[in-house]
């Protein structure tokens, strides 16, 4: 696929799409050392074994194992306002990092969906701000800097990093917060969508996800 121009148009998505990343489509038999975006962007897969519990399942998913598994991206571009868009369910009723845009502690446009070990809840940052909610659905999610899936979030005032983890919380990570389970697909966005917006933009996405599951 030939990447659209930077502000947009790809397959329709909206034009403040930055990239998406769907994970359908492959087999372990390739072993990407990246996955490329429908913008032409990768992200790095780190320590994948190309295993049904590490990488691909047959199914359409990207397998995490919870262990050292995830995709990274150090060139980002610096956002002051997001969209994130992910299809994921966590293994074992566990849900470490989904993704983070925190290169360094203090910083980034987020981190979503986080689990210390002995906390009750899940943890949101939007620009370093401090969010908690008891309850995270499986399926899809989405973020913005003033919204978790519908509920009202603080935005603090930090400066974003131009490094993306998909499924940790961050690169140097040694605290064991990795994600543990499967994701058919992962979205960015440089503004807050509508949740009219973001609905689309998921039919969109699980649309594609879809069309090539058994390709």
């Amino acid at each position: 696929m030939t990447p659209d121009s930077w502000w947009g148009g790809v397959n329709d998505f909206d034009k403040s799409l930055v990239d998406a990343w769907i994970f359908s489509g492959h087999t372990n038999a390739e072993a990407p050392a990246s996955i490329t975006g429908e913008k032409g962007m990768a992200l790095r897969c780190m320590n994948f074994a190309w295993t049904e519990q590490s990488g691909f399942d047959g199914q359409g998913f990207l397998v995490f194992d919870g262990v050292d598994d995830y995709l990274v991206n150090e060139n980002m571009e610096l956002l002051d306002d997001f969209t994130v868009i992910v299809d994921r369910t966590a293994l074992e009723n566990r849900a470490n990092c989904t993704a983070s845009k925190s290169a360094n502690v203090g910083k980034g446009a987020f981190i979503m969906e986080i689990r210390d070990s002995g906390s009750n809840g899940y943890s949101y940052y939007s620009f370093n701000g401090y969010n908690e909610y008891t309850a995270r659905g499986e399926g899809t999610a989405w973020m913005t800097a003033t919204s978790y899936n519908g509920h009202a979030i603080a935005r603090g005032e930090a400066e974003d990093t131009t490094m993306l983890c998909v499924g940790n919380i961050r690169k140097t990570e040694t605290l064991g917060r990795l994600f543990k389970g499967g994701m058919k697909f992962f979205a960015l966005y440089r503004r807050s969508l509508s949740q009219e917006e973001i609905t689309a933009e998921i039919g969109k996405l699980t649309s594609l996800w879809e069309s090539r599951k058994n390709v």
